[in-house]
């Protein structure tokens, strides 16, 4: 019995040799040991690179999502050539191209999955808001957020708000945006309204009654309530209306 187990114990031993001479052999035809950490390092820098090109200058946190595993080279000088194929996205995963090169020549391609975070304070609702009701500074508050994406829009102060209306119902914490927002109507059907016409330069009022609501800019029908007449006009504030002619 002892003879049996140790015979099997031998043949076992006999087997593994093989083994770790090819893991020698590998070793000695790949000495050169990149760490993943370097890998994760080098990506880094290039989207750091890319940001400070960007001029970004936001608060920003890079994660690195995938890094290949510690990597065994060839024997030589090692360089590297980082590139984003895809360009700078923020919050998105993205690829990180690492181009490894040995004595000049290309040997291989690894890629790195990554992902950026910028964050700006921004102007939030305090609570929900309705619909066409002019914001005051108590509707609105300023919260550092995260960027959904590099052309993300959004407001940084709440002056650049105030006195605009929403388009539609918001909850609280939403971040406003330029979508959200219009100028309030300011001349309603059947209001008295001063008719604007520009003759080469020297303007002439007369009265008139609107015959549509609007907004500053807005186009709108109006009645000259002397001649009778209906033409159109944009409104420039909420008293006058400059007429087309």
């Amino acid at each position: 019995m002892r003879l049996r187990v140790f015979c099997l114990v031998a043949l076992l031993l006999v087997a593994l040799l093989p083994t770790a001479a090819q893991a020698q052999t590998a070793n000695e035809r790949f000495p050169q040991l990149v760490l993943r950490e370097n890998f994760e390092q080098l990506a880094t820098d290039r989207l750091e690179q890319a940001l400070t090109e960007a001029k970004e200058t936001r608060r920003h946190t890079i994660e690195a999502v995938r890094v290949p595993m510690d990597t065994r080279l060839p024997a030589g000088n090692i360089t590297y050539e980082v590139l984003i194929p895809n360009g700078l996205r923020y919050r998105s995963m993205m690829p990180v191209y690492i181009e490894i090169n040995i004595n000049g020549a290309f040997y291989r391609r690894i890629t790195c999955t990554m992902r950026v975070h910028v964050f700006e304070k921004m102007v939030t609702a305090a609570q929900p808001l309705q619909p066409e009701k002019p914001l005051t500074t108590a509707d609105l508050r300023v919260e550092e957020r995260e960027l959904e994406n590099v052309t993300y829009q959004y407001f940084t102060k709440p002056e650049e708000v105030t006195g605009k209306v929403l388009n539609r119902l918001v909850r609280e914490g939403t971040v406003l945006s330029p979508n959200m927002l219009r100028n309030p109507i300011i001349i309603f059907t059947n209001a008295m309204v001063n008719l604007v016409v520009d003759y080469n330069g020297v303007k002439v009022k007369t009265e008139g009654i609107a015959l549509q609501a609007g907004r500053a800019g807005d186009v709108i029908r109006v009645r000259n309530t002397r001649s009778g007449r209906t033409v159109q006009g944009h409104i420039l504030d909420a008293q006058n209306v400059e007429v087309f002619h």
